[in-house]
């Protein structure tokens, strides 16, 4: 899969070794719960040096990572599936519909359908 060079578009290089762990963990767990709150105290950090950190050496917080790689989850799988639009939501940890899809067209521009119709590469 072309996952990890996608997801190279979503954050700057950095040298930060804290914010390189957890954000293997975020794209190796994306589908699960992670909270900053979880992330810190896995990492002993506080919430606000995780935060701070983060948007220091990606220019975003860690949510905003995390939704940027369930989003680029969700492309590769409209890009290369046949799951229906509310499969592949469930399937990159994502429960409400709505939001997903507000949070889709607002990564993207176009809606997960939008998406699918111009870039599938099914057959």
């Amino acid at each position: 899969s072309q996952l990890s060079y996608s997801l190279m578009r979503i954050a700057k290089p950095h040298q930060d070794d804290l914010v390189n762990k957890i954000q293997i963990q975020i794209e190796k767990n994306c589908t699960e719960t992670l909270s900053i709150d979880y992330l810190s105290e896995l990492h002993n950090v506080s919430q606000r040096t995780l935060i701070r950190r983060f948007n220091n050496a990606l220019g975003m917080p860690p949510n905003t990572y995390l939704q940027s790689v369930r989003i680029e989850r969700a492309r590769k799988m409209l890009e290369e599936s046949d799951f229906n639009i509310d499969t592949v939501m469930n399937k990159i940890g994502y429960e409400d519909s709505s939001s997903f899809r507000r949070l889709f067209k607002k990564k993207t521009g176009l809606t997960p359908t939008e998406y699918r119709n111009r870039f599938s590469r099914r057959l």
